[in-house]
């Protein structure tokens, strides 16, 4: 360096002169080369004014101009100071470069400290190459925005200096460009001459400030005494970041402050001391975070003056010695699931020494936060036990996470407190000395890894504390272990843990209880236990967070709870560096939870035991009962609600009871508390027992949250006081609750429904829904309620017709107060029409009773107190399917839906559009009554048109006058009178068919093209307009030579499948006369169609005079094969039937008219019948000659 400075020596004299002169004041000088290129920092020709170039203390160079291209100034072969740079192109990103052919950049300000700003446009590069000397204290300005870089070395002249990063609008300061950078820890003129560099001192104890500091360099201290590198400052801007990209070899002291750091290589913090500063404020320090499994810190020791957290989703081995001095301290571990911090300790020095003073005064360490900690190395009570050695060490564990003591030589002489998550003692000695002890608090867990059989499981159970009240998780192969709390027992110094496994597990062993009874359940793994694990006159709590599974019946007889548990942490202040105090001042509660697949009434055995329904014999603090059955259940038991609160779950498809009408549930403790009814369970679950405030009724209110996608009823006669949430799912009120008067309030997304009374103030979110009854019904609301913007009003309707509010009916909204229209026309009210053709459960369908050519009010709502700010266009009619409905699924072709106030009373009104010229009924597919295709009653002179694919079935007594088209698929007559007087015709591609046995009537009858009637078994009367021969001819295109398999015109199914079955049957025709015909499923010699074979129909054929004599002749005269004439072959056919005088052979029978007696056949007409017989057979004789 003496060799750099003798080099000015060199420079011309007449230059020297021109720069002395241009220095001898503050200038600023800027910049005038807009070109850009390679140019001379010290030529000034290249600034303005020209008559210098910045190149001492009181000078600035500003950079930041309209360069057109890349600039890069070269500083020469000397060094040159300036008190302050602005780096960045204005109108171009380009890239600004201050680099050397020797000189170093020594920035040093006679003003103030020396600053640099690093602005222009984005994507602008600004870097110095060249090595900086910090001749002063350097501020890079908060106007800066654009990162900037010191790639080349960086080192300190003089004194200690600092270096402070105000750039907090997202632009990153990086220090070095690799390996081969050097932060240089010493006097760079004085190498011997150590000093500290400070790298930003902003102070923002807010944490808003977020500065990014990269790191890119190895420091070095060659050896120089003082020589140390502090990373942040004393409590300043928790905000700020530090990523530590170089893998450090310097000794150096580091120094890491209540800032974050990456760790992106292995020792990246050197490997001598590193300290968190002490600022004697209780909050978390220093966050470290690794950005690689294999991360490691060898430092010679980690050294904590304020508490330190790891956090980040990578895993961190720290092979120094964790110590503190003057305080009680705290190390979190934030880590996700999965992760694990490891704390190896140094070669020959262990992992953490409770306390590293030689003051021989007693300390306490604290391992909180909820990620995994694996303590391998040991843990002593003092570094140095020959300056300490009356030292009491003390050792807490907090938060939910897991740690693991693995050390056999640890000496932990004082307490060791498991007050959260889960202390494992993974070997005999890790619980440190033989005067240690073990307590457990609520929340917190134990477990000895070796297992119950182990000789050291004696020794560890004999330091449990008797107060402890948290959890034992056993190890994985101790599921079948017997447990012991006896007074007799292992476990009686601990009587009050409960049983968990570590991990899930499936309990199978014995417990024999202590005086606290059993106790269940941890943090650690849900349990499962099988029937009677627990038994006998004892009390069983379910406890300590965590879900115990039970999956058969329990003998206990004693009272059971269901009890949560508070841990008090500060780990959720980690991740922000600021909040909790690292002293643990937060709660944070655990729900334990008992899931059960059914329960039973009180005094048998089941999964609550056996004990009496009085409520004190299930009490459930900030716990959970859950319900996991696929089937129904139910339990007449009472319950107590804790102070913290009770969680009644359903999550199967099976729903559950709880309690019995007349019965009040309880509270126990003071102040309010919360009944939540949650889960997402299919059935509808019910609370029949009555639900109270507690002794004190101002402040011992009770308040109910529905949570969940499920759906829960109240049905007893309510009176808490307490607000009512209904923030998820469906809450039914079926109970008289008009003594709960505290707030109600609905959540958008939620139902408030069913069939009782409200009694509190109700407020509706947007989004929200009212449901009354249970399918159609009343809801009561005894105060007032506002119907507001964006909320819902599912109104159902079974029968347009009855009374408002029945079940047969629609549903009714019933306000005692006043109902308020507080919606706007800009964001309505909804009501959401449903119609249901069934209920029990819900069939979305069409309604009954209604006709879209008739006008209706339906009244849906009414207010004792009155309805004010009413306006039509405040309300929005939903008649499509949306929010959970069906829609209106009647057809109401142009009809509308209207709302209007009568009084007190808020009305649906229908109002009918204009007949439309043809009833159009499509069935695409499937068959459907008129009903359910939405013509409950057709009547009128409008046309009906079928349509589709599918089965129409016509089965009302209508009264159509109109034409009735069958255009495709089947219309299926079902009822006598289904088509009134209306004129049927079929055309091509479409089938009337008569119901079996059905005797009906039609106005007239055409067919056309490939037109079918189908009259099956039944008998059809046309009126008029259909000829004899027309229909004759229909007939025959129907037979289809005897065997009625027609594809157009009047055939019958029924006779098809008889004949195919060789059973002679047909279809037969009557002359009505007075142009009306009939024609009828029928047997072969019955003439008259009334379905029997007797005298009257042989007296029909003999008495007429047609037989053989080639006459014409008709059905009735005894033509039955429809060749026109009667002669033998109808005869044959006549007796070949088998019916005569056997009675009716279409069943079940039907009554055509009154029939005369027939008498017994005399003996001329067997004798003629005979001889009919006879001449068949001759004529048949002749027919195969």
């Amino acid at each position: 360096m003496a060799t750099r400075w003798f080099l000015v020596k060199t420079v011309p004299l007449a230059c020297v002169a021109m720069l002395t002169a241009a220095s001898a004041s503050a200038v600023d000088y800027t910049w005038n080369v807009p070109a850009g290129g390679a140019q001379s920092w010290t030529n000034p020709a290249n600034w303005d004014p020209n008559t210098g170039a910045p190149i001492t203390a009181d000078d600035t160079a500003n950079l930041g101009i309209g360069l057109a291209g890349n600039l890069t100034l070269d500083l020469g072969a000397t060094d040159v100071t300036v008190g302050g740079i602005t780096f960045g192109g204005t109108t171009a990103a380009v890239t600004t470069d201050v680099n050397t052919t020797g000189g170093n950049l020594i920035l040093n300000s006679n003003a103030a400290n020396a600053t640099i700003t690093s602005g222009g446009v984005a994507g602008s590069v600004n870097r110095i190459s060249a090595a900086v000397v910090l001749g002063d204290a350097v501020d890079f300005s908060a106007a800066s925005t654009q990162s900037v870089t010191l790639a080349g070395n960086l080192g300190m002249t003089g004194a200690a200096r600092a270096i402070t990063n105000s750039m907090t609008g997202g632009p990153t300061l990086t220090i070095g460009s690799g390996s081969n950078s050097t932060i240089q820890l010493y006097d760079v003129f004085a190498p011997a001459t150590g000093y500290q560099l400070q790298l930003n001192v902003l102070r923002d104890t807010t944490g808003t400030s977020s500065l990014t500091t990269v790191i890119n360099a190895r420091w070095n201290n060659t050896g120089a005494s003082g020589s140390s590198l502090a990373l942040g400052a004393n409590n300043a801007n928790p905000g700020a970041t530090y990523v530590l990209l170089q893998s450090q070899t310097s000794t150096a002291g580091v120094t890491i402050n209540r800032q974050g750091y990456l760790l992106a290589a292995d020792n990246a913090l050197g490997l001598g001391q590193a300290t968190m500063s002490n600022n004697n404020v209780q909050v978390w320090g220093a966050e470290l975070r690794s950005n690689d499994d294999a991360r490691v810190l060898t430092n010679t020791r980690l050294q904590m003056g304020n508490p330190i957290a790891v956090t980040g989703s990578n895993s961190l081995t720290i092979n120094a010695t964790l110590g503190q001095s003057n305080n009680n301290r705290a190390f979190g571990n934030a880590l996700i699931a999965g992760k694990t911090l490891t704390f190896a300790g140094g070669t020959a020095s262990p992992a953490i020494a409770i306390t590293t003073a030689s003051d021989n005064v007693g300390r306490i360490f604290t391992i909180d936060g909820p990620g995994t900690t694996i303590v391998s190395g040991s843990v002593v009570n003092a570094l140095d036990p020959a300056t300490d050695p009356t030292t009491t060490g003390n050792f807490i564990k907090r938060g939910t996470g897991r740690l693991e003591l693995n050390n056999a030589l640890n000496t932990i002489s004082g307490s060791i407190a498991a007050n959260g998550g889960l202390l494992v003692f993974g070997t005999a000695g890790s619980y440190g000395a033989a005067t240690s002890t073990i307590g457990v608090g609520d929340g917190g867990g134990v477990s000895y890894r070796p297992g119950t059989a182990d000789p050291g499981f004696a020794t560890f159970a004999a330091k449990l504390v008797a107060t402890s009240t948290g959890f034992m998780a056993l190890p994985q192969a101790d599921s079948a272990a017997n447990l012991d709390f006896s007074s007799a027992g292992t476990l009686a110094t601990a009587p009050g843990l409960s049983v968990v496994g570590d991990g899930d597990m499936t309990y199978t062993g014995v417990v024999t209880p202590g005086t606290s009874g059993y106790n269940w359940g941890g943090l650690s793994g849900n349990l499962t236990l099988g029937s009677n694990a627990s038994v006998g006159a004892n009390t069983v709590s379910y406890r300590n967070g965590g879900t115990v599974i039970l999956t058969g019946n329990q003998t206990y007889a004693a009272a059971t709870t269901i009890q949560g548990a508070t841990m008090v942490t500060a780990q959720n202040g980690i991740a922000s560096r600021s909040g909790n105090s690292y002293t643990g001042t937060t709660g944070i509660v655990f729900a334990s939870t008992l899931s059960v697949s059914q329960v039973s009434n009180a005094g048998s055995a089941s999964t609550l035991g056996s004990s009496s329904g009085d409520a004190a014999n299930l009490v459930i603090d900030r716990g959970v009962l859950r319900h996991t059955g696929g089937s129904t259940s139910s339990t007449d038991r009472l319950f107590t609600i804790g102070a913290g609160g009770a969680t009644l779950e359903s999550t199967g498809a099976g729903a559950v009871t709880f309690g019995s009408a007349g019965g009040a549930n309880q509270l126990s403790g003071t102040g309010g508390r919360t009944l939540t009814l949650g889960g997402a369970g299919t059935g509808k679950n019910t609370v029949a027992s009555q639900l109270t405030n507690g002794i004190d009724a101002v402040n011992d209110l009770l308040s109910v949250t529905k949570a969940g996608a499920g759906t829960w009823v109240l049905s007893g006669s309510n009176s808490y006081t307490g607000a009512t949430t209904v923030s998820a799912g469906a809450l039914l009120i079926n109970g008289d609750q008009s003594l709960a008067t505290g707030a109600v309030s609905v959540a958008s997304g939620a139902t408030l429904g069913g069939t009782g009374t409200v009694g509190g103030l109700t407020t509706l979110a947007s989004g929200a829904t009212l449901s009354p009854g249970a399918s159609p019904g009343t809801l009561t609301f005894s105060q007032s309620l506002s119907l507001t913007s964006g909320a819902n009003y599912n109104w159902q309707m079974l029968s347009a017709t009855g009374s408002a509010g029945a079940a047969n009916a629609w549903d009714l909204i019933n306000v005692v107060g006043g109902l308020s229209i507080d919606s706007t026309s800009a964001d309505p009210f909804k009501i959401n029409l449903w119609t249901l053709s069934g209920t029990g459960p819900d069939i979305s369908g069409n309604a009954a009773n209604f006709s879209s050519s008739q006008d209706y009010t339906w009244k849906i709502a009414t207010a004792a107190g009155g309805i004010t700010n009413f306006a039509t266009d405040k309300f929005s009619i939903i008649s499509s399917a949306t929010n959970g409905t069906g829609g209106f699924s009647n057809p109401y072709g142009s009809g509308t839906f209207s709302i209007a106030q009568s009084g007190n009373d808020l009305n649906l009104v229908f109002t009918r559009g204009a007949a439309p010229a043809v009833i159009t009924i499509n069935v695409a597919t499937g068959t459907q009554t008129q009903t359910q295709a939405g013509y409950p009653l057709l009547s009128g002179t409008t046309p009906v048109v079928k349509t589709g694919a599918g089965t129409l079935v016509v089965d009302q007594a209508n009264t159509l006058t109109g034409s009735t088209t069958v255009q495709g698929g089947v219309l299926k007559v079902a009822n006598a009178s289904a088509l009134g007087s209306s004129t049927l015709a079929v055309v091509a591609g479409g089938t009337a068919q008569v119901a079996s046995y059905l005797t009906t009537t039609v106005g007239g009858l055409n067919l056309s093209g490939t037109g079918l009637v189908d009259v099956t078994s039944g008998f059809v009367t046309v009126a008029s307009g259909l000829s004899a021969t027309d229909l004759v001819n229909q007939i025959i295109a129907g037979r289809n030579s005897g065997l009625w398999t027609g594809t157009s015109g009047i055939t019958s199914s029924t006779a098809a499948a008889d004949v195919a079955l060789s059973i002679p049957r047909a279809v037969g025709w009557l002359d009505n006369g007075s142009g009306s015909v009939s024609f009828a499923f029928a047997a072969p010699g019955d003439t008259n169609l009334d379905w029997q074979v007797n005298i009257l129909d042989v007296a029909n054929v003999l008495a007429l005079g047609k037989f053989d004599t080639g006459a014409p002749a008709t059905w009735a005269q005894g033509d039955f094969n429809y060749d026109g004439l009667v002669d033998v072959l109808d005869v044959a056919d006549f007796i070949a039937t088998g019916l005569y005088n056997q009675g009716i052979y279409n069943a079940p029978p039907v009554t055509l008219g009154a029939v005369a007696a027939v008498p017994e056949p005399s003996s001329m007409t067997v004798m003629a019948l005979a001889g009919l017989a006879g001449g068949a057979a001759a004529v048949a004789r002749r027919r195969k000659r």
